[in-house]
């Protein structure tokens, strides 16, 4: 069952690393904070699945891994569709 937020949580992290290229300052700074998001999403995945949930077995832990891996996305991919909106109105 909780397979079915995994493709609405994995949403967030594709639209958040797909939009940053175009808002980041430089490569560098683009690497940064791909990077960041990684290692942050894999925390708050690992801690969703195997530090709160340990009664939790297989599949369904790496389900919540992988929600975890999205939900930690989530303020990222915000900021960033609101800078997008925020670029599109200029240029109008």
């Amino acid at each position: 069952m909780l397979w079915l937020g995994v493709p609405l949580a994995l949403l967030l992290p594709i639209y958040a690393h797909w939009r940053l290229p175009p808002l980041a300052e430089n490569r560098w700074s683009r690497w940064l904070t791909g990077g960041f998001l990684v290692l942050l999403g894999v925390g708050v995945g690992w801690a969703t699945a195997f530090r709160y949930f340990p009664m939790v077995d297989g599949a369904e832990r790496w389900a919540l891994f992988l929600i975890g891996f999205g939900v930690a996305h989530f303020p990222a991919a915000a900021v960033l569709f609101l800078k997008h909106r925020e670029h599109r109105e200029r240029r109008r």
